[in-house]
Protein backbone atom coordinates (compact mmCIF):
# COMPACT_ATOMS: atom_id res chain seq x y z
CA UNK A 1 0.00 0.00 0.00
CA UNK A 2 0.98 3.70 -0.66
CA UNK A 3 2.74 5.57 2.40
CA UNK A 4 0.04 8.54 1.05
CA UNK A 5 -2.61 5.95 0.88
CA UNK A 6 -2.02 4.33 4.38
CA UNK A 7 -1.74 8.26 6.34
CA UNK A 8 -4.81 8.74 4.96
CA UNK A 9 -6.65 5.47 6.49
CA UNK A 10 -4.90 6.35 9.86
CA UNK A 11 -6.49 9.81 10.07
CA UNK A 12 -9.72 8.49 8.75
CA UNK A 13 -9.72 6.10 11.48
CA UNK A 14 -7.52 8.14 14.66
CA UNK A 15 -9.71 8.80 17.63
CA UNK A 16 -10.81 12.84 18.87
CA UNK A 17 -9.03 13.64 21.86
CA UNK A 18 -12.46 14.66 23.65
CA UNK A 19 -13.72 10.73 22.82
CA UNK A 20 -10.41 9.24 24.49
CA UNK A 21 -10.77 11.96 27.37
CA UNK A 22 -14.74 10.49 27.53
CA UNK A 23 -13.56 6.73 27.50
CA UNK A 24 -10.90 7.34 30.20
CA UNK A 25 -13.55 9.46 32.15
CA UNK A 26 -15.72 6.55 31.81
CA UNK A 27 -13.76 3.97 32.55
CA UNK A 28 -12.06 5.46 35.22
CA UNK A 29 -15.93 6.65 36.79
CA UNK A 30 -16.93 2.39 36.04
CA UNK A 31 -13.89 1.66 38.63
CA UNK A 32 -14.35 4.03 40.99
CA UNK A 33 -18.24 3.44 41.47
CA UNK A 34 -17.15 -0.73 42.04
CA UNK A 35 -14.51 0.34 44.29
CA UNK A 36 -17.77 2.56 45.63
CA UNK A 37 -19.62 -0.45 46.20
CA UNK A 38 -17.28 -2.79 47.24
CA UNK A 39 -16.59 -0.19 50.14
CA UNK A 40 -19.97 0.03 50.98
CA UNK A 41 -20.05 -3.79 51.18
CA UNK A 42 -17.21 -3.83 53.55
CA UNK A 43 -18.61 -0.90 55.79
CA UNK A 44 -21.46 -2.90 56.49
CA UNK A 45 -19.61 -6.00 57.07
CA UNK A 46 -17.48 -3.82 59.77
CA UNK A 47 -20.53 -2.33 61.40
CA UNK A 48 -21.93 -5.93 61.76
CA UNK A 49 -18.35 -7.50 63.16
CA UNK A 50 -18.51 -4.12 65.83
CA UNK A 51 -21.72 -5.65 66.44
CA UNK A 52 -20.61 -9.43 67.04
CA UNK A 53 -17.98 -7.99 69.60
CA UNK A 54 -20.49 -6.18 71.54
CA UNK A 55 -22.36 -9.45 71.63
CA UNK A 56 -19.02 -11.56 72.40
CA UNK A 57 -18.28 -9.37 75.25
CA UNK A 58 -21.47 -9.46 77.21
CA UNK A 59 -20.97 -12.91 76.72
CA UNK A 60 -17.65 -13.14 78.15
CA UNK A 61 -19.36 -10.67 81.33
CA UNK A 62 -22.17 -13.28 81.51
CA UNK A 63 -19.59 -16.07 82.09
CA UNK A 64 -17.37 -14.04 84.15
CA UNK A 65 -20.47 -12.91 86.46
CA UNK A 66 -21.32 -16.78 86.94
CA UNK A 67 -17.87 -17.86 87.66
CA UNK A 68 -17.64 -14.93 90.29
CA UNK A 69 -21.32 -15.68 91.93
CA UNK A 70 -20.44 -19.52 92.31
CA UNK A 71 -17.21 -18.57 93.35
CA UNK A 72 -18.65 -16.58 96.09
CA UNK A 73 -21.14 -18.82 97.01
CA UNK A 74 -18.35 -21.63 97.34
CA UNK A 75 -16.31 -19.05 99.71
CA UNK A 76 -19.37 -18.03 101.47
CA UNK A 77 -20.31 -21.88 102.46
CA UNK A 78 -16.89 -23.24 102.99
CA UNK A 79 -16.40 -20.05 105.07
CA UNK A 80 -19.26 -20.56 107.08
CA UNK A 81 -18.04 -24.45 108.03
CA UNK A 82 -14.64 -23.49 108.74
CA UNK A 83 -15.88 -20.31 110.96
CA UNK A 84 -19.25 -20.57 111.38
CA UNK A 85 -19.24 -16.73 111.15
CA UNK A 86 -22.74 -15.65 109.84
CA UNK A 87 -21.38 -12.99 107.66
CA UNK A 88 -20.29 -16.11 105.47
CA UNK A 89 -23.76 -17.67 105.74
CA UNK A 90 -25.09 -13.96 105.04
CA UNK A 91 -22.87 -14.11 101.62
CA UNK A 92 -23.72 -17.01 100.90
CA UNK A 93 -27.57 -17.04 100.92
CA UNK A 94 -27.46 -13.64 99.38
CA UNK A 95 -25.24 -15.07 96.16
CA UNK A 96 -26.50 -18.21 95.74
CA UNK A 97 -30.09 -17.20 94.22
CA UNK A 98 -27.98 -14.83 91.77
CA UNK A 99 -25.86 -18.17 90.40
CA UNK A 100 -29.07 -19.26 88.05
CA UNK A 101 -29.50 -15.77 86.68
CA UNK A 102 -26.46 -15.28 85.58
CA UNK A 103 -26.50 -18.69 83.88
CA UNK A 104 -29.49 -17.91 82.46
CA UNK A 105 -28.35 -14.09 81.11
CA UNK A 106 -25.19 -16.52 79.60
CA UNK A 107 -28.23 -18.67 78.23
CA UNK A 108 -30.10 -16.22 76.63
CA UNK A 109 -27.04 -14.59 74.83
CA UNK A 110 -25.99 -17.61 73.40
CA UNK A 111 -29.70 -18.86 72.27
CA UNK A 112 -28.20 -19.05 68.62
CA UNK A 113 -25.51 -20.90 69.46
CA UNK A 114 -26.47 -24.88 69.89
CA UNK A 115 -22.97 -26.33 70.55
CA UNK A 116 -22.91 -23.61 73.62
CA UNK A 117 -26.26 -24.40 74.43
CA UNK A 118 -25.28 -27.88 75.28
CA UNK A 119 -22.59 -26.99 77.14
CA UNK A 120 -24.97 -24.90 79.20
CA UNK A 121 -27.16 -27.48 79.83
CA UNK A 122 -23.98 -29.57 81.06
CA UNK A 123 -23.13 -26.66 83.54
CA UNK A 124 -26.34 -25.79 85.10
CA UNK A 125 -26.60 -29.09 86.01
CA UNK A 126 -23.28 -29.22 87.55
CA UNK A 127 -24.47 -25.92 88.73
CA UNK A 128 -27.82 -27.31 90.75
CA UNK A 129 -25.41 -30.55 91.79
CA UNK A 130 -22.67 -28.16 93.65
CA UNK A 131 -25.22 -25.71 95.05
CA UNK A 132 -27.32 -28.59 96.60
CA UNK A 133 -24.03 -29.77 97.79
CA UNK A 134 -23.14 -26.49 99.69
CA UNK A 135 -26.86 -26.68 101.26
CA UNK A 136 -26.17 -30.12 102.67
CA UNK A 137 -22.99 -28.74 103.99
CA UNK A 138 -24.40 -25.33 105.20
CA UNK A 139 -27.01 -27.71 106.99
CA UNK A 140 -24.74 -30.08 108.75
CA UNK A 141 -22.72 -26.80 110.22
CA UNK A 142 -26.33 -25.35 111.21
CA UNK A 143 -27.32 -28.60 112.52
CA UNK A 144 -24.62 -31.21 113.74
CA UNK A 145 -22.00 -28.40 114.33
CA UNK A 146 -18.24 -27.93 113.04
CA UNK A 147 -17.03 -31.10 113.21
CA UNK A 148 -19.60 -33.31 111.46
CA UNK A 149 -19.26 -30.34 108.58
CA UNK A 150 -15.97 -30.49 108.41
CA UNK A 151 -16.06 -34.47 107.81
CA UNK A 152 -18.49 -33.41 105.18
CA UNK A 153 -16.85 -30.99 103.47
CA UNK A 154 -13.43 -33.04 103.43
CA UNK A 155 -15.31 -35.43 100.96
CA UNK A 156 -13.94 -34.84 97.32
CA UNK A 157 -17.12 -34.93 95.57
CA UNK A 158 -17.62 -31.22 96.14
CA UNK A 159 -13.84 -30.07 94.72
CA UNK A 160 -14.09 -32.41 92.19
CA UNK A 161 -17.85 -30.92 91.04
CA UNK A 162 -16.15 -27.48 91.27
CA UNK A 163 -12.95 -28.17 89.49
CA UNK A 164 -15.63 -29.22 86.83
CA UNK A 165 -17.43 -26.21 86.60
CA UNK A 166 -14.30 -24.04 86.49
CA UNK A 167 -13.07 -26.44 83.21
CA UNK A 168 -16.07 -26.23 81.84
CA UNK A 169 -16.45 -21.89 82.43
CA UNK A 170 -13.25 -21.24 81.20
CA UNK A 171 -12.90 -23.20 78.14
CA UNK A 172 -16.51 -21.40 77.05
CA UNK A 173 -14.44 -18.03 77.82
CA UNK A 174 -12.24 -19.62 75.73
CA UNK A 175 -14.24 -20.09 72.81
CA UNK A 176 -15.51 -17.03 73.04
CA UNK A 177 -12.13 -15.17 73.52
CA UNK A 178 -11.50 -17.11 70.22
CA UNK A 179 -14.75 -15.57 68.84
CA UNK A 180 -13.03 -11.77 69.78
CA UNK A 181 -9.82 -11.98 68.46
CA UNK A 182 -11.11 -13.48 65.28
CA UNK A 183 -13.75 -10.48 65.02
CA UNK A 184 -11.95 -8.29 65.88
CA UNK A 185 -9.09 -9.38 62.94
CA UNK A 186 -12.54 -9.21 60.61
CA UNK A 187 -12.78 -6.21 61.88
CA UNK A 188 -9.05 -5.08 60.90
CA UNK A 189 -8.98 -6.77 57.65
CA UNK A 190 -12.37 -4.83 56.50
CA UNK A 191 -10.49 -1.64 58.07
CA UNK A 192 -7.44 -2.55 55.70
CA UNK A 193 -9.99 -3.23 52.52
CA UNK A 194 -11.53 -0.02 52.75
CA UNK A 195 -8.28 1.78 53.02
CA UNK A 196 -6.62 0.17 49.49
CA UNK A 197 -10.20 1.06 48.53
CA UNK A 198 -9.60 4.63 49.05
CA UNK A 199 -6.41 4.50 47.62
CA UNK A 200 -7.37 3.05 44.37
CA UNK A 201 -9.69 5.61 44.46
CA UNK A 202 -7.51 8.49 45.11
CA UNK A 203 -5.02 7.39 42.14
CA UNK A 204 -7.73 7.25 39.82
CA UNK A 205 -9.46 10.50 41.04
CA UNK A 206 -7.76 12.60 38.51
CA UNK A 207 -10.21 11.47 35.70
CA UNK A 208 -13.07 11.94 38.21
CA UNK A 209 -12.24 14.52 40.52
CA UNK A 210 -15.93 14.92 41.28
CA UNK A 211 -16.75 11.24 42.24
CA UNK A 212 -13.79 10.83 43.61
CA UNK A 213 -14.71 13.97 46.30
CA UNK A 214 -18.20 12.08 46.83
CA UNK A 215 -16.43 8.57 47.11
CA UNK A 216 -13.82 9.64 50.01
CA UNK A 217 -16.72 11.56 51.62
CA UNK A 218 -18.51 8.37 52.03
CA UNK A 219 -15.88 6.55 53.18
CA UNK A 220 -14.89 8.74 56.13
CA UNK A 221 -18.42 8.87 57.08
CA UNK A 222 -18.50 5.08 56.82
CA UNK A 223 -14.96 5.01 59.35
CA UNK A 224 -16.41 7.20 61.49
CA UNK A 225 -19.62 5.21 62.18
CA UNK A 226 -17.52 2.27 62.81
CA UNK A 227 -15.44 3.97 65.26
CA UNK A 228 -18.30 5.28 66.94
CA UNK A 229 -20.21 1.44 66.93
CA UNK A 230 -16.70 0.64 68.66
CA UNK A 231 -16.82 3.12 70.93
CA UNK A 232 -20.06 2.06 71.74
CA UNK A 233 -19.05 -1.72 72.55
CA UNK A 234 -16.28 -0.27 74.65
CA UNK A 235 -18.41 2.02 76.23
CA UNK A 236 -20.97 -0.16 77.27
CA UNK A 237 -19.06 -3.07 78.41
CA UNK A 238 -19.68 -4.41 82.12
CA UNK A 239 -15.67 -4.15 82.93
CA UNK A 240 -13.53 -0.85 82.37
CA UNK A 241 -11.34 -0.96 79.45
CA UNK A 242 -8.55 1.05 78.62
CA UNK A 243 -7.18 1.34 75.61
CA UNK A 244 -3.31 2.19 75.25
CA UNK A 245 -0.76 3.30 72.82
CA UNK A 246 2.54 2.16 71.95
CA UNK A 247 3.80 4.67 74.03
CA UNK A 248 1.68 3.34 76.95
CA UNK A 249 -0.66 6.61 76.70
CA UNK A 250 -4.24 5.97 77.95
CA UNK A 251 -6.08 7.16 74.71
CA UNK A 252 -9.69 5.37 75.71
CA UNK A 253 -11.65 4.93 78.79
CA UNK A 254 -15.36 3.73 80.00
CA UNK A 255 -17.35 4.86 81.70
CA UNK A 256 -16.76 1.59 84.40
CA UNK A 257 -13.19 3.14 84.64
CA UNK A 258 -14.45 6.21 85.62
CA UNK A 259 -16.69 5.04 88.43
CA UNK A 260 -13.80 2.50 89.57
CA UNK A 261 -10.97 4.48 89.85
CA UNK A 262 -12.99 8.09 90.63
CA UNK A 263 -11.25 10.11 87.87
CA UNK A 264 -12.69 11.80 84.94
CA UNK A 265 -11.96 10.96 81.17
CA UNK A 266 -10.57 14.16 80.31
CA UNK A 267 -7.96 13.44 83.53
CA UNK A 268 -7.15 10.27 82.01
CA UNK A 269 -6.68 10.73 78.42
CA UNK A 270 -3.37 11.70 77.32
CA UNK A 271 -2.04 9.85 80.54
CA UNK A 272 0.35 7.43 81.23
CA UNK A 273 -1.26 4.04 81.95
CA UNK A 274 0.73 3.37 85.64
CA UNK A 275 -1.27 6.87 87.02
CA UNK A 276 -3.93 3.84 87.49
CA UNK A 277 -1.54 0.59 87.86
CA UNK A 278 1.40 1.69 89.27
CA UNK A 279 3.10 -1.94 89.06
CA UNK A 280 4.20 -2.62 85.75
CA UNK A 281 2.65 -5.50 83.85
CA UNK A 282 4.20 -8.84 83.17
CA UNK A 283 4.04 -8.46 79.82
CA UNK A 284 6.43 -5.25 80.18
CA UNK A 285 9.47 -7.12 81.02
CA UNK A 286 12.02 -7.70 83.46
CA UNK A 287 13.58 -4.22 82.85
CA UNK A 288 9.94 -2.64 83.21
CA UNK A 289 9.98 -0.93 80.13
CA UNK A 290 6.70 0.51 78.69
CA UNK A 291 3.55 -1.56 78.63
CA UNK A 292 3.16 -1.92 74.60
CA UNK A 293 1.19 -3.75 72.31
CA UNK A 294 4.53 -5.37 70.96
CA UNK A 295 4.56 -7.15 74.51
CA UNK A 296 0.89 -7.77 74.75
CA UNK A 297 0.43 -11.84 74.64
CA UNK A 298 -3.95 -12.00 75.26
CA UNK A 299 -2.52 -15.50 77.40
CA UNK A 300 -5.35 -14.86 79.96
CA UNK A 301 -6.03 -12.31 82.84
CA UNK A 302 -2.81 -10.92 85.01
CA UNK A 303 -3.55 -11.12 88.71
CA UNK A 304 -2.63 -9.97 91.69
CA UNK A 305 -2.03 -6.31 90.53
CA UNK A 306 -3.00 -3.08 93.06
CA UNK A 307 -4.70 -0.34 91.54
CA UNK A 308 -4.51 3.09 92.77
CA UNK A 309 -7.26 5.53 92.47
CA UNK A 310 -7.73 8.97 92.41
CA UNK A 311 -8.15 9.35 96.32
CA UNK A 312 -4.92 7.07 96.49
CA UNK A 313 -6.75 4.20 97.83
CA UNK A 314 -5.04 1.21 95.96
CA UNK A 315 -7.86 -1.43 95.25
CA UNK A 316 -7.20 -5.06 93.96
CA UNK A 317 -7.56 -5.80 90.21
CA UNK A 318 -7.83 -8.13 87.28
CA UNK A 319 -5.95 -7.28 83.84
CA UNK A 320 -7.05 -8.86 80.47
CA UNK A 321 -4.58 -7.52 77.89
CA UNK A 322 -5.36 -8.21 74.32
CA UNK A 323 -3.60 -6.65 70.67
CA UNK A 324 -5.38 -4.75 68.90
CA UNK A 325 -4.42 -3.35 65.42
CA UNK A 326 -6.11 -0.60 63.48
CA UNK A 327 -5.25 1.53 60.74
CA UNK A 328 -3.45 4.16 62.82
CA UNK A 329 -1.77 1.61 64.62
CA UNK A 330 -1.01 -1.08 67.19
CA UNK A 331 -2.90 -0.78 70.76
CA UNK A 332 -3.60 -2.76 73.87
CA UNK A 333 -7.56 -2.72 74.76
CA UNK A 334 -7.20 -3.43 78.94
CA UNK A 335 -10.15 -4.97 80.51
CA UNK A 336 -9.67 -4.01 84.03
CA UNK A 337 -11.34 -5.61 87.12
CA UNK A 338 -12.32 -4.79 90.68
CA UNK A 339 -11.71 -8.21 92.58
CA UNK A 340 -10.96 -6.44 96.08
CA UNK A 341 -14.29 -8.67 97.51
CA UNK A 342 -12.64 -11.46 96.14
CA UNK A 343 -9.14 -11.09 97.59
CA UNK A 344 -11.04 -10.48 100.99
CA UNK A 345 -12.65 -13.68 100.60
CA UNK A 346 -9.50 -15.49 99.37
CA UNK A 347 -7.30 -13.70 102.48
CA UNK A 348 -9.85 -14.81 104.92
CA UNK A 349 -10.38 -18.42 104.06
CA UNK A 350 -6.74 -18.69 103.73
CA UNK A 351 -6.43 -17.41 107.45
CA UNK A 352 -8.78 -19.94 108.20
CA UNK A 353 -6.81 -22.87 106.50
CA UNK A 354 -3.50 -21.60 108.49
CA UNK A 355 -5.57 -22.10 111.67
CA UNK A 356 -7.28 -25.06 110.64
CA UNK A 357 -3.87 -26.60 110.13
CA UNK A 358 -2.50 -24.91 113.33
CA UNK A 359 -5.32 -26.96 115.33
CA UNK A 360 -4.91 -29.80 114.03
CA UNK A 361 -1.04 -30.09 114.38
CA UNK A 362 -1.90 -28.79 118.41
CA UNK A 363 -5.01 -31.47 118.79
CA UNK A 364 -2.42 -34.62 117.02
CA UNK A 365 0.14 -33.23 118.99
CA UNK A 366 -1.67 -33.16 122.26
CA UNK A 367 -3.58 -36.65 121.45
CA UNK A 368 -0.35 -38.91 121.16
CA UNK A 369 0.16 -39.16 125.12
CA UNK A 370 -3.26 -40.40 126.18
CA UNK A 371 -3.30 -42.45 122.84
CA UNK A 372 0.13 -44.11 123.90
CA UNK A 373 -0.79 -44.28 127.59
CA UNK A 374 -3.75 -46.42 126.35
CA UNK A 375 -2.14 -48.54 124.07
CA UNK A 376 0.78 -49.36 126.59
CA UNK A 377 -1.96 -50.55 129.30
CA UNK A 378 -3.93 -52.65 126.56
CA UNK A 379 -1.03 -54.27 125.52
CA UNK A 380 -0.21 -54.84 129.11
CA UNK A 381 -3.92 -56.62 129.19
CA UNK A 382 -3.11 -58.70 126.24
CA UNK A 383 0.48 -60.38 128.18
CA UNK A 384 -1.32 -60.69 131.16
CA UNK A 385 -5.31 -61.90 130.70
CA UNK A 386 -4.49 -63.71 127.24
CA UNK A 387 -5.85 -66.93 127.71
CA UNK A 388 -7.20 -66.29 130.99
CA UNK A 389 -10.00 -64.46 129.91
CA UNK A 390 -13.06 -66.30 127.27
CA UNK A 391 -12.44 -66.25 123.54
CA UNK A 392 -14.62 -63.33 123.46
CA UNK A 393 -12.31 -61.20 126.06
CA UNK A 394 -9.58 -61.80 123.95
CA UNK A 395 -10.93 -60.93 120.80
CA UNK A 396 -11.92 -57.49 122.68
CA UNK A 397 -8.50 -56.93 124.10
CA UNK A 398 -7.22 -57.33 120.27
CA UNK A 399 -9.32 -55.10 118.84
CA UNK A 400 -8.50 -52.43 121.26
CA UNK A 401 -5.31 -53.06 120.48
CA UNK A 402 -5.47 -52.54 117.11
CA UNK A 403 -7.69 -49.81 116.96
CA UNK A 404 -5.37 -47.59 119.05
CA UNK A 405 -2.01 -48.84 116.85
CA UNK A 406 -4.03 -47.41 113.94
CA UNK A 407 -4.95 -44.38 115.55
CA UNK A 408 -1.35 -43.78 116.88
CA UNK A 409 -0.37 -44.33 113.24
CA UNK A 410 -3.05 -41.84 112.03
CA UNK A 411 -2.43 -39.36 114.52
CA UNK A 412 1.49 -39.68 113.19
CA UNK A 413 0.47 -39.56 109.33
CA UNK A 414 -1.65 -35.97 110.81
CA UNK A 415 1.34 -34.74 112.51
CA UNK A 416 3.08 -34.66 109.27
CA UNK A 417 0.76 -33.45 107.05
CA UNK A 418 0.54 -30.14 109.35
CA UNK A 419 4.59 -29.80 109.88
CA UNK A 420 4.39 -29.45 106.17
CA UNK A 421 2.18 -26.96 105.78
CA UNK A 422 3.35 -24.89 108.74
CA UNK A 423 7.46 -25.27 107.95
CA UNK A 424 9.24 -22.49 106.45
CA UNK A 425 12.82 -24.40 106.27
CA UNK A 426 14.87 -22.90 103.17
CA UNK A 427 14.65 -24.65 100.15
CA UNK A 428 18.69 -25.66 100.00
CA UNK A 429 20.52 -27.13 96.61
CA UNK A 430 19.57 -30.79 97.26
CA UNK A 431 21.15 -34.14 94.83
CA UNK A 432 17.81 -35.92 94.60
CA UNK A 433 19.98 -38.61 93.53
CA UNK A 434 21.65 -39.15 97.04
CA UNK A 435 18.14 -38.56 98.93
CA UNK A 436 16.68 -41.31 96.41
CA UNK A 437 19.57 -43.87 97.32
CA UNK A 438 19.52 -42.88 101.10
CA UNK A 439 15.42 -43.43 100.72
CA UNK A 440 16.16 -46.78 99.27
CA UNK A 441 18.43 -47.86 102.29
CA UNK A 442 15.53 -47.57 104.44
CA UNK A 443 13.41 -49.55 102.67
CA UNK A 444 15.67 -52.81 101.89
CA UNK A 445 13.63 -54.58 104.27
CA UNK A 446 10.26 -53.77 102.25
CA UNK A 447 12.14 -54.55 99.45
CA UNK A 448 13.63 -58.16 99.70
CA UNK A 449 10.53 -59.40 101.46
CA UNK A 450 8.27 -58.15 98.12
CA UNK A 451 11.30 -59.47 95.88
CA UNK A 452 11.34 -56.53 94.20
CA UNK A 453 13.19 -54.85 91.72
CA UNK A 454 13.99 -51.06 92.12
CA UNK A 455 16.07 -49.26 89.49
CA UNK A 456 16.76 -45.17 88.68
CA UNK A 457 18.27 -43.33 86.45
CA UNK A 458 20.70 -40.10 87.24
CA UNK A 459 18.75 -37.65 88.99
CA UNK A 460 19.32 -34.09 89.44
CA UNK A 461 20.26 -31.44 92.10
CA UNK A 462 18.11 -28.74 92.65
CA UNK A 463 16.18 -26.58 95.65
CA UNK A 464 14.68 -28.65 97.91
CA UNK A 465 14.30 -30.00 102.05
CA UNK A 466 16.41 -33.03 101.98
CA UNK A 467 14.36 -34.83 104.58
CA UNK A 468 10.97 -33.78 102.71
CA UNK A 469 12.48 -35.23 99.59
CA UNK A 470 13.31 -38.09 101.14
CA UNK A 471 9.98 -38.64 102.93
CA UNK A 472 8.03 -38.07 99.13
CA UNK A 473 10.48 -40.89 97.55
CA UNK A 474 9.60 -43.37 100.55
CA UNK A 475 5.95 -42.85 100.17
CA UNK A 476 5.75 -43.38 96.68
CA UNK A 477 7.95 -46.37 96.47
CA UNK A 478 6.36 -48.31 99.48
CA UNK A 479 2.90 -47.26 97.77
CA UNK A 480 4.33 -48.74 94.52
CA UNK A 481 5.87 -52.34 96.09
CA UNK A 482 2.41 -52.46 98.82
CA UNK A 483 0.00 -52.63 95.49
CA UNK A 484 1.72 -54.95 93.87
CA UNK A 485 0.33 -57.76 91.45
CA UNK A 486 1.73 -61.61 91.40
CA UNK A 487 5.34 -61.99 90.24
CA UNK A 488 8.10 -59.73 90.50
CA UNK A 489 7.35 -55.94 91.73
CA UNK A 490 9.61 -53.52 89.02
CA UNK A 491 9.78 -49.61 89.86
CA UNK A 492 12.12 -47.60 88.02
CA UNK A 493 12.76 -43.75 89.03
CA UNK A 494 13.36 -41.21 86.51
CA UNK A 495 13.63 -37.82 85.81
CA UNK A 496 13.82 -35.17 83.00
CA UNK A 497 14.61 -31.18 82.13
CA UNK A 498 11.58 -29.30 80.99
CA UNK A 499 12.43 -25.58 80.92
CA UNK A 500 12.13 -24.54 83.87
CA UNK A 501 11.38 -27.61 85.87
CA UNK A 502 12.26 -31.47 86.02
CA UNK A 503 9.47 -34.04 85.49
CA UNK A 504 10.09 -36.89 87.72
CA UNK A 505 8.37 -40.21 86.82
CA UNK A 506 7.76 -43.20 89.19
CA UNK A 507 6.38 -46.03 87.14
CA UNK A 508 5.43 -49.41 89.06
CA UNK A 509 4.22 -52.59 87.61
CA UNK A 510 1.31 -53.42 90.13
CA UNK A 511 -2.03 -52.95 89.81
CA UNK A 512 -3.02 -49.85 88.53
CA UNK A 513 -5.87 -47.45 89.14
CA UNK A 514 -9.24 -46.43 87.84
CA UNK A 515 -9.62 -43.12 86.51
CA UNK A 516 -12.14 -42.42 88.43
CA UNK A 517 -9.76 -42.30 91.54
CA UNK A 518 -7.22 -39.86 89.85
CA UNK A 519 -8.12 -37.19 92.06
CA UNK A 520 -9.44 -39.07 94.89
CA UNK A 521 -6.07 -40.96 96.11
CA UNK A 522 -4.16 -37.70 97.17
CA UNK A 523 -7.12 -36.66 99.50
CA UNK A 524 -6.27 -37.71 103.16
CA UNK A 525 -7.89 -40.40 104.53
CA UNK A 526 -8.85 -41.40 101.26
CA UNK A 527 -8.55 -45.44 100.52
CA UNK A 528 -9.55 -47.42 97.57
CA UNK A 529 -9.16 -50.97 99.34
CA UNK A 530 -9.81 -52.27 102.93
CA UNK A 531 -7.14 -52.21 105.62
CA UNK A 532 -7.30 -56.09 105.47
CA UNK A 533 -6.17 -55.95 101.95
CA UNK A 534 -3.31 -53.25 102.57
CA UNK A 535 -2.58 -51.81 105.77
CA UNK A 536 -2.01 -48.21 106.00
CA UNK A 537 -3.83 -45.40 107.05
CA UNK A 538 -4.80 -43.19 103.33
CA UNK A 539 -2.33 -40.53 104.30
CA UNK A 540 0.88 -41.52 102.03
CA UNK A 541 -0.21 -39.40 98.28
CA UNK A 542 -1.62 -36.66 100.57
CA UNK A 543 1.70 -36.22 101.97
CA UNK A 544 3.70 -36.64 98.83
CA UNK A 545 1.78 -34.11 96.90
CA UNK A 546 1.46 -31.78 99.94
CA UNK A 547 5.49 -31.85 99.83
CA UNK A 548 5.31 -31.06 96.15
CA UNK A 549 3.31 -28.54 96.49
CA UNK A 550 5.70 -26.88 99.08
CA UNK A 551 8.18 -26.74 96.81
CA UNK A 552 6.18 -25.24 93.93
CA UNK A 553 5.47 -28.30 91.70
CA UNK A 554 2.40 -30.58 91.07
CA UNK A 555 1.93 -34.13 91.32
CA UNK A 556 -0.74 -36.23 89.43
CA UNK A 557 -0.92 -40.17 88.55
CA UNK A 558 -1.29 -42.10 84.75
CA UNK A 559 -2.52 -45.80 85.63
CA UNK A 560 -4.16 -48.71 83.54
CA UNK A 561 -6.00 -50.74 86.20
CA UNK A 562 -3.91 -54.44 86.45
CA UNK A 563 -1.18 -53.07 84.31
CA UNK A 564 0.13 -50.80 86.15
CA UNK A 565 1.00 -46.99 87.76
CA UNK A 566 3.28 -43.76 86.96
CA UNK A 567 3.15 -41.09 89.37
CA UNK A 568 4.31 -37.79 88.08
CA UNK A 569 5.80 -34.84 89.74
CA UNK A 570 7.38 -31.46 88.78
CA UNK A 571 10.20 -29.66 90.81
CA UNK A 572 11.86 -25.93 90.26
CA UNK A 573 15.12 -26.51 88.35
CA UNK A 574 17.63 -24.58 90.01
CA UNK A 575 17.53 -20.96 88.34
CA UNK A 576 21.02 -19.67 86.51
CA UNK A 577 23.39 -17.79 88.50
CA UNK A 578 22.04 -19.63 91.38
CA UNK A 579 24.19 -22.98 91.67
CA UNK A 580 25.57 -24.81 89.58
CA UNK A 581 23.26 -26.45 86.49
CA UNK A 582 23.18 -29.94 86.19
CA UNK A 583 25.04 -31.99 83.28
CA UNK A 584 23.83 -31.56 79.69
CA UNK A 585 24.04 -35.16 79.98
CA UNK A 586 20.70 -35.50 81.99
CA UNK A 587 18.83 -34.00 80.37
CA UNK A 588 17.45 -37.34 78.99
CA UNK A 589 18.99 -39.25 81.10
CA UNK A 590 19.40 -43.36 80.70
CA UNK A 591 19.16 -45.94 83.39
CA UNK A 592 22.89 -45.81 83.98
CA UNK A 593 24.13 -50.38 84.80
CA UNK A 594 26.07 -49.05 88.16
CA UNK A 595 22.97 -47.06 89.24
CA UNK A 596 20.67 -49.71 88.79
CA UNK A 597 19.70 -51.91 91.78
CA UNK A 598 18.53 -54.85 92.59
CA UNK A 599 17.67 -54.88 96.32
Amino acid sequence: MPVAAWKALQQRMAVPLEWKLQLGFAAALTILVGLALATLGISRETARSAGWVAHTLDVQGGLARTAGTISEVESGALGFVITGDTAFLTLYRSHRPLVAAAAQEVRHLMVDNPAMQRRLDSLDTMLRIQQSRFEEMVNVRLSSGAVAAGHFADQDRGRTMMSRIDRTIAGMEADENGLLASRLAAIHARTQAVLLAASIGALLAFAAVAVAAIMTRTELAERRRAEARFRTVVESAPSGMVMIDPGGTIRLVNREIERLFNYSRDELLGKPFQILVPERLPAAGPEGEAVTPSRARGSGPVRDLLGVRKDGVEVAVEIGISPLHATDGSFILASVIDITERKKAENELRRSNEELERFAYVASHDLQEPLRTVGNYVELLAKRYRGKLDEDGDEFIGFAHDGARRMQQMIKDLLAVSRIGGQDVPLVPTDTDAILVKALGHLKLAIEESGGVVSHAALPTLPGDPSQLEHLFLNLVTNALKFRRTGTPRVSISAERQGAEWLFRVTDNGIGIGPENFDRIFVIFQRLHSREKYAGTGMGLAVARKIVERHGGRIWVESEPGVGTTFLFTLPAVKEGELMSPPSTWTEPAVRPEIARQL
